[in-house]
């Protein structure tokens, strides 16, 4: 975690990167004046963290699993009890499949379930005294995905012309995540 969330925390909440960094990387980490130090020290309102969970293997199903949210729970004993954390971006995608109808892709149980789990994770982390107050999911409209060549969907395939709302409204229960 320290060459992921540490590198950009560790500075705001302690002033200096975390240890395993620096004597990893050593001196081309750029090291920061005492001015610098308590400069950036302390100077955020909120942590926004963006994450995704799915993976593709080959001769494996893909089946998504909904992150643990202990790394909040780890963040919180790290950092400060009263860290304002959102969750900015969260989702997964999937590979386009024309082969199959749109009432078939709309079915989406995966995706259902990817959400339930992580909204019940994020609800333990809450349980758990992380100062969690924001979710956002990405995307409940689907989305181009430039950086894997158009080749995968956030939700529902581009190509297709019809859009069955009624399906994603009877998704997940909504008026139950929704507050």
């Amino acid at each position: 975690m320290d060459f992921e969330l540490g590198w950009f925390m560790e500075p705001l909440m302690h002033g200096e990167y975390p240890e395993s960094m620096r004597r990893l990387v050593k001196d081309r980490l750029p090291v920061f004046t005492l001015e610098q130090n308590e400069l950036v020290k302390g100077s955020f309102d909120f942590i926004g963290i963006n994450y995704y969970t799915s993976r593709y293997a080959k001769n494996i199903p893909s089946t998504p699993n909904a992150a643990s949210a202990s790394y909040l729970v780890d963040s919180n004993e790290n950092y400060s009890k009263n860290l304002t954390t959102y969750v900015t971006e969260n989702g997964y995608t999937e590979k386009s499949n024309d082969s199959i109808s749109i009432s078939e892709a709309l079915k989406d149980q995966s995706r259902i379930e990817f959400l339930q789990k992580h909204l019940h994770q994020l609800q333990t982390a809450i349980r758990n005294d992380v100062n969690v107050k924001g979710y956002f999911y990405y995307s409940l409209v689907d989305s181009f995905e430039w950086g894997e060549a158009y080749t995968v969907s956030i939700i529902y395939e581009r190509s297709r012309l019809v859009f069955d709302a009624k399906a994603l409204i009877e998704g997940p229960d909504w008026k139950n995540v929704l507050v």
